[in-house]
């Protein structure tokens, strides 16, 4: 995670770091109990690997920049769907196809820890998500009057199809927990009884939500 200029480089991780101890601190101080902060702290991790993935490194000033500023931002964005270049989908792209779900997996999956989820909140939130990254790219380039990063819709799609693919395995994880351990638990480990919580949460709304929809019919 790192900003150049000219052949200075300024790691921002030790910065980001200060941020999250000063976060974690306040939810300490706001009675948070433990296993909110524990998948709070895995939460905030992952979003700092993948704001890095995305955004960083970035090249204020250097050779690199210096010779990008010749071409024009809009020749490395592409607003048409499923379009994969002159040369089709090949390999190398679905690769980095499959690199956008990755990405986005662990958000549809821990989010649940910490929020209430609905399958129409979790839509709302993947299409924000997937064109807010796209969108942040496109204003650094921007910004940066070079464009640094290829801004493409296909990666707002798979990556808004990463979260839900997410949010999918976490109802799949609740439903065998459930399963295996049933309603009621005797384990007094703390962390346990906060999953146990949140997966019974989880299956209970989605048992009203089934029966809110039958009785509808």
């Amino acid at each position: 995670m790192y900003i150049y200029t000219s052949n200075l480089g300024i790691p921002m991780l030790p910065i980001v770091l200060l941020v999250l101890i000063v976060i974690l601190f306040n939810q300490w101080r706001r009675k948070q109990n433990l296993p909110y902060i524990f998948f709070f702290t895995l939460f905030v991790v992952y979003l700092i690997y993948g704001i890095d993935k995305v955004l960083f490194p970035m090249e204020i000033s250097g050779s690199f920049s210096d010779a990008m500023r010749h071409l024009p931002i809009l020749s490395s964005v592409n607003f048409v769907p499923f379009y994969f270049g002159q040369f089709g989908l090949t390999a190398s792209g679905l690769k980095f196809l499959f690199y956008n779900i990755l990405l986005t997996m662990p958000y549809g999956f821990v989010i649940n820890f910490l929020t209430g989820m609905n399958a129409k909140k979790i839509v709302r939130i993947s299409i924000c998500l997937g064109l807010g990254l796209e969108m942040a790219q496109l204003l650094l380039s921007l910004a940066l009057r070079y464009p640094y990063r290829v801004v493409d819709i296909n990666d707002a799609i798979f990556n808004a199809f990463g979260v839900l693919l997410g949010y999918g395995l976490f109802k799949l994880f609740a439903r065998l927990y459930m399963l295996v351990i049933g309603q009621v638990t005797n384990n007094k480990d703390r962390l346990l009884l906060y999953l146990h919580d949140v997966v019974h949460q989880k299956i209970r709304e989605e048992d009203i939500d089934s029966f809110v929809l039958n009785s509808k019919e």
